[in-house]
């Protein structure tokens, strides 16, 4: 609301919280607000897709609920999105960590527009993605988020395959760290049960992900392959589905035998769905 660039439309979407989020936006009487509402919890992709569908700009921002963006943030994005070629999809902007002060994407990105095997390559050096999407509204006429509690990972794929990117090293968003709930802050039982729960949709998507991008994923960046190839693994060890993580883990391993990754990944798939969730709680935990 603190923008110096008025003109925009706000739309919120409330993914069946339990706090006064909906009394909170519900208070502002401003026409440029809308709220959005799903009966139950359904993940941030759905509720991202929940806002695309009503949305009527040009241009969508998506901006998570730990974000907040700098005043001068839809005045830069417009004055970049004017410039932006009409092949370009998404136009993303870094991010300034509360607590550290680092700043993400990290490393940054090349200062240039990628086409989708320098998307690629990019990627696969990366330690930190999170960065601020403003992504053309016209992206979503046949690309989606998945309607499920998948990660974006397979999102961005699609996008890139289709569209250029440019990722800009302007800060424009500050990331808080201070909630308890946050996805990836969460610890104890609660943590590993949505860990599980997650764990079938990630598969699906990750595994999605590999039969469309296999082939370009292994010419330009065997690295995020493989990558990839663990993330799938991993959740198959959540489920109990040990054989098929053995399978993705069989592949990484006749690529790269030495890999410290992979023999990491066949270590989890020995301990046990349970045992396994909580091992990765508490190495994000520590992470985080």
């Amino acid at each position: 609301m603190a923008q110096t660039d008025p003109d925009f439309e706000l739309l919120v979407v409330d993914d069946g919280s339990n706090d006064d989020s909906a009394a909170i936006v519900t208070a502002y009487d401003d026409r440029r607000i809308r709220l959005l509402r799903h009966a139950r919890n359904r993940g941030p992709c759905p509720a991202r897709n929940t806002a695309i569908a009503e949305a009527r700009g040009v241009w969508c921002v998506m901006v998570d609920s730990d974000f907040a963006l700098i005043p001068h943030a839809l005045e830069r994005l417009r004055a970049r999105t004017g410039e932006a070629a009409p092949d370009v999809g998404n136009v993303a902007s870094s991010c300034e960590w509360d607590k550290s002060g680092r700043i993400t994407p990290l490393p940054s990105a090349p200062t240039r527009v990628l086409d989708f095997p320098a998307y690629l390559r990019w990627v696969s050096s990366i330690a930190v993605s999170e960065k601020l999407e403003c992504i053309r509204r016209a992206v979503f006429a046949d690309i989606r988020y998945p309607d499920s509690r998948a990660w974006e990972f397979e999102f961005h794929l699609d996008l890139c395959s289709r569209w250029k990117v440019e990722i800009s090293n302007e800060v424009l968003v500050r990331i808080y760290t201070d909630a308890p709930n946050r996805l990836t802050a969460g610890a104890g039982r609660e943590a590993v049960i949505r860990v599980l729960r997650d764990a079938p949709d990630k598969l699906v998507s990750f595994e999605r992900a590999l039969r469309r991008h296999g082939d370009s994923l292994c010419r330009w960046a065997p690295e995020l392959y493989d990558y990839l190839a663990i993330l799938a693994a991993t959740q198959a060890t959540y489920i109990g589905k040990r054989c098929l993580a053995l399978h993705h883990i069989g592949g990484v391993l006749r690529r790269r035998p030495l890999s410290p990754a992979g023999w990491a990944a066949a270590g989890l798939a020995l301990l046990g769905s349970r045992i396994a969730a909580w091992t990765t709680v508490q190495r994000r935990r520590r992470r985080a």
